[in-house]
């Protein structure tokens, strides 16, 4: 996510709350859910919430009064009359949890902000499946959407990345602010890979300083603090061009938090690599930071020379070149000598007393006063540095949370450069294109794709091509607002339908969260409120629903939903029962569509008979097909979008590309024609 640490309430305006938090749910993918002990039991929510790490509180913790203290109490200025009771509650509910859960250390949040749900473009659960934006079906990220776009180089930046895949803006000028950005990298390949080494050499900053904060930080994190700064302090230098006023937001706040004094501290206190994981056991800190600590180290350091010269005055004191001293766990520091030796430390006219200890079937072991001394100062020398360290690793810490507001701001400032690089990085790569997405006041609803493609299709087969020129065919699509407000499109299956659908929809996402589109130059479209698909055949048999009932309930949700400001994208509707009823319903949809909603809609069919009352019943559907050509008993798909209608769905030839027995082929071809020549003859008694 963009944003750690972040309160924000999100009002929903909806016939179907469930439905809609089921979508949300999706697009967040939170970790943990908390949920009021009176809605434990309700089976839509219980269900809703299946798939996700639930926590039940009790009642009590929504209470509205403790939570305004709460809230109050966490943000001084914190203004009850800006959100909704319910909001006030949940917040503080959520506050009271964090702070159970982390022992009465709250971390640092950003002031709550109420966010209505229109700000972004909307987009159902069943539509990200469908469209795979971060995980395909099978639930990988591999061939997903994601997994094509995703060039980032920092862990920040692939978080933010997936915020906005899964929460496009329905702000033009937030749009157009994003697109500014990945077009200043476009222009400039120098820039983009100098910005990106830069980008390599920083960490996940705002996660250190959470903590840091929470005091669970390790002098790893105030390394990768130090380290991050230091580098977010040279892009000023590598950005020559003048800046997208984002992107100079972005470097200022880059620029000032490197110059603040804890980077120099941090530089001058720590170890330049190798820092521990642990500040247990000190060894972080540079020598000559701190000349009380350099003093205990020397002394510790020393010891060996010191445990030398002791060693070699009891050689020659006991005449006994084979003593040693030595030391471990148990005993600490001893003298040692073999067995056989034994009764030369104790005669009784030695110069130095050597006390017996624990010794072995071959080693006799002594202790003597004055290496118990050394050994004690050693000790207290390493317990006295450790000590120091740890003293000085919490004083650089307090240095951190001082100035942790500014320190979270670049680390955020370092992902969003890191998503606008990484895409300028995807549209020089892939020939993307900069797309134009317009205010809803501008006119009608339009949209008008140049030679648009599926960037998912076309990367699977650039990498199944050992040809660097891609085979894939892009298609226009124009939806004017005036004459055509609908496409119905016909063809054969595999001819390339739910892949023409798919792409334009995708095309949408990737514009409205910030990207270049897979399309010529020229792409433009009036900005999209809501987005449907209902593409592809599924069933939930858990949940006692079937293809059909799974592809009702969604169509019935895109009639509910979606407004003249929508986008929708329906693929084969009314094919799980019979003709009639099939054809009854598409054509029902379809009228519902263009009378009741009039939003733009790419509507694919295998129902001819639609066409037939395109741009007479249906003023502004225009029927569009796949292109198709019969060569012998094949088919040769053009996977070009035609201006007429399909003549039929070749759905024989298919099966027979499908590998059906020749005979079931030659039988079906007969009674097609039997029910072709029928359909005739009931055509002309009608006449």
């Amino acid at each position: 996510m963009e944003c750690q640490n972040q309160i924000v309430c999100q009002r929903f305006k909806t016939n179907n709350l469930v439905r809609q938090l089921g979508s949300d749910l999706l697009r967040l993918s939170p970790s943990e859910i908390l949920i009021p002990q009176q809605y434990a039991n309700v089976s839509k929510i219980r269900t809703l919430l299946s798939a996700y790490l639930t926590t039940i509180r009790p009642d009590s913790n929504f209470d509205l009064l403790e939570s305004k203290q709460a809230l109050t109490k966490q943000f001084p200025s914190f203004d009850a009359q800006e959100f909704a009771p319910i909001q006030i509650s949940v917040s503080g509910a959520l506050l009271s949890y964090i702070s159970e859960t982390q022992k009465g250390k709250i971390p640092r949040f950003d002031f709550p902000n109420s966010q209505e749900f229109e700000f972004s473009l909307s987009i159902d659960a069943a539509t990200r499946r469908s469209l795979e934006l971060a995980k395909t079906l099978s639930g990988e990220k591999r061939g997903s959407l994601l997994s094509v776009i995703d060039r980032t180089v920092t862990g920040p930046g692939a978080r933010l990345l997936v915020q906005q895949l899964q929460t496009p803006s329905a702000y033009v000028s937030e749009i157009d602010d994003r697109l500014d950005c990945v077009e200043f990298f476009v222009k400039d390949l120098n820039t983009i890979e100098e910005t990106r080494l830069i980008l390599k050499q920083t960490h996940d900053m705002e996660r250190s300083v959470q903590r840091v904060v929470l005091d669970r930080a390790t002098p790893r994190d105030l390394g990768a603090i130090r380290d991050s700064l230091l580098s977010a302090g040279k892009l000023r230098s590598v950005w020559k061009m003048e800046l997208p006023w984002h992107l100079e937001e972005y470097v200022e706040q880059c620029n000032s938090a490197s110059k603040l004094e804890i980077v120099q501290l941090l530089s001058k206190a720590l170890n330049e690599s190798d820092l521990p994981s642990s500040s247990v056991n000190g060894g972080f800190i540079r020598t000559g930071y701190s000349q009380e600590l350099d003093q205990f180290r020397n002394t510790h350091k020393n010891s060996t020379k010191l445990t030398e010269e002791l060693q070699d005055k009891y050689k020659k004191v006991v005449k006994l070149s084979s003593l040693k001293i030595k030391s471990n766990n148990v005993l600490g520091h001893f003298v040692e000598v073999p067995i056989a030796q034994r009764d030369k430390l104790l005669q009784t006219d030695q110069q130095i007393v050597f006390k017996p200890v624990q010794s072995t079937i071959t080693v006799a072991r002594f202790k003597t006063e004055e290496l118990s001394k050394l050994e004690l100062e050693v000790s207290k020398a390493e317990s006295a540095a450790i000590e120091t360290e740890t003293k000085l690793f919490g004083q650089l810490c307090e240095e951190i949370r001082q100035v942790e507001t500014q320190l979270v701001s670049a680390a955020r400032a370092l992902a969003s450069i890191d998503v606008h690089s990484s895409l300028a990085v995807l549209a020089r790569e892939n020939n993307f294109n900069r797309p134009k997405v317009l205010e809803p006041s501008s006119g009608p609803a339009i949209f008008n794709i140049k030679n648009g493609r599926h960037p998912i299709v076309e990367q699977a087969r650039q990498k199944a091509s050992s040809v660097t020129a891609c085979s894939f065919i892009g298609n226009d699509c124009n939806l004017d607002g005036k004459d055509v407000n609908i496409m119905l499109v016909t063809g054969p299956n595999m001819g390339g339908k739910s892949t023409y659908l798919r792409q334009n929809a995708l095309i949408v996402i990737l514009a409205q969260m910030g990207s270049f589109v897979p399309t010529d130059p020229g792409t433009t479209f009036t900005v999209v409120d809501k987005l449907f698909s209902r593409v592809g055949a599924s069933d939930e048999l858990a949940n006692d629903r079937s293809t059909f009932m799974v592809e009702m309930t969604e169509t019935a949700n895109i009639l509910a939903q979606a407004t003249p400001r929508s986008f929708v994208i329906i693929d084969e509707i009314g094919r799980g029962t019979a003709t009639l009823d099939g054809l009854a319903i598409a054509w029902s949809v379809l009228e519902y569509l263009h009378d009741s909603i009039g939003c733009r809609t790419l509507f694919a069919t295998h129902f001819h008979e639609l066409t037939e009352v395109a741009g007479t019943t249906f003023a502004k559907v225009k029927p569009y097909s796949l292109g198709v050509r019969v060569v012998g008993d094949d088919l040769v798909f053009t996977y070009k979008i035609e201006n007429k209608a399909a003549d039929e769905s070749y759905g024989v030839h298919v099966a027979r590309l499908a590998g059906l027995p020749s005979r079931c082929i030659t039988r079906a071809e007969e009674i097609l024609k039997e029910l072709k020549e029928n359909e005739v003859r009931h055509k002309l008694r009608l006449t």
